[in-house]
């Protein structure tokens, strides 16, 4: 691929690519330019809906010893590219789409371990039960109030007001259920 680029765009192709695109991004960049604590607050809302359960995925690797025994090269993984990454000058949220696989790895894992041992004594479950609750009838809410607000903000569409109620009233009301 890249000789083929070569013979396409001339023998500037490789200074471009490998030094401009990749190098002076990281180091210096040119566009994309954030500080050091981007990823911080981007990769919580990019993680959604899990983000909500991660403080008891900390407090169960905590607790658990042999769990966090499993899963240290998920967490490094995790904490290598995200550590890389915000090192980087320039900063995108798909830059740090290699961690959500870690990621998710370890939220499995600990939600694995919360359905096995659910409510036995040792450990405050309400850390996975609230939220595993929660964030369905927030969204369920959600979708029912929606068409409300559609009608409402455009009052000279009904049937788009009409529609939003025939397609969300039935997701928020399976979610709520849920």
């Amino acid at each position: 691929w890249f000789v083929a680029m070569g013979v396409v765009h001339g023998s500037d192709f490789p200074a471009q690519f490998f030094l401009r695109q990749h190098l002076q991004r990281f180091v210096d960049p040119f566009d994309h330019a954030h500080n050091a604590f981007y990823y911080l607050y981007t990769f919580p809302a990019e993680f959604l809906p899990w983000t909500v359960i991660l403080p008891g995925v900390a407090l169960l690797l905590h607790r658990d010893r042999a769990l966090l025994g499993r899963l240290w090269f998920p967490l490094g993984w995790f904490a290598l590219t995200f550590a890389f990454f915000s090192a980087a000058g320039a900063k995108r949220g798909l830059y740090l789409l290699p961690a959500f696989p870690a990621a998710a790895i370890v939220v499995g894992a600990a939600l694995e371990r919360w359905l096995e041992n659910k409510r036995l004594a040792g450990f405050p479950y309400l850390w996975f039960d609230v939220p595993m609750w929660a964030v369905p009838a927030v969204i369920g809410a959600g979708a029912l109030i929606a068409p409300v607000v559609v009608f409402f903000v455009s009052r000279a569409d009904v049937g788009a007001a009409l529609l939003a109620t025939l397609l969300l009233a039935p997701l928020g009301a399976g979610l709520a259920v849920w």
